[in-house]
């Protein structure tokens, strides 16, 4: 089974009830902040860590030009003063729509980063049947998730967060590619493909 999860500053999808980590599967992981996915790396099974592809550089339409772009992220400052764990590891292209911008001067910092195309991204996974993918860039997800041709890869499940999205724009997509919406709270989507 194949996993992808982009934005992924842990990967709470492997180790959790997605994953039967006693099956073969490989993972892919996307995640534009190198701390994060360092930090990622100490939280798998050593005996696991052949079955992770990680790819350090930000998701963005098929239609981006430049070749990188800055990342919006909490300061060590304010991640330490904070105890709110949605901060736990929250970057983002699109400041303004989940509130980083509000957060107040030195709260964030940039991180100039590569890019990858969904495109280029969906290319470069081997498989052709993914079981789940897993979008999560606080504010971006739409964006990815409407470049994905559902003609190349079989997609059979995907999580994607809505919370700072258009949620009908998000469940458009989706139902229009043939997928049925199993859940929806607070934070994200859980949807499965009609078979």
């Amino acid at each position: 089974m194949v996993y992808i999860e982009i934005g992924s500053c842990y990967f709470n999808t492997v180790y959790t009830e997605h994953v039967d980590t006693n099956s073969e599967y490989k993972v892919y992981v996307v995640e534009p902040i190198k701390e994060y996915i360092d930090r990622y790396k100490t939280s798998i099974l050593p005996e696991h860590v052949d079955r992770f592809v990680f790819i350090n550089k930000a998701v963005l339409e098929n239609n981006y030009e430049d070749e990188r772009i800055n990342i919006y992220h909490p300061s060590l400052d304010f991640h330490s003063k904070s105890n709110d764990r949605d901060y736990d590891g929250m970057a983002t292209i699109k400041p303004d729509s989940n509130g980083v911008s509000s957060w107040g001067t030195g709260a964030y910092t940039t991180t100039l980063v590569d890019v990858i195309r969904v495109d280029e991204l969906m290319n470069s996974i081997t498989e052709n049947e993914i079981y789940l993918l897993k979008i999560d860039t606080e504010g971006y997800d739409y964006n990815i998730l409407k470049d994905i041709d559902f003609g190349a890869k079989k997609i059979l499940n995907i999580i994607i967060e809505h919370k700072h999205c258009v949620l009908d724009d998000i469940l458009a997509i989706l139902i229009k590619n043939n997928y049925s919406i199993e859940k929806i709270d607070n934070e994200n989507v859980y949807c499965k493909l009609k078979i």
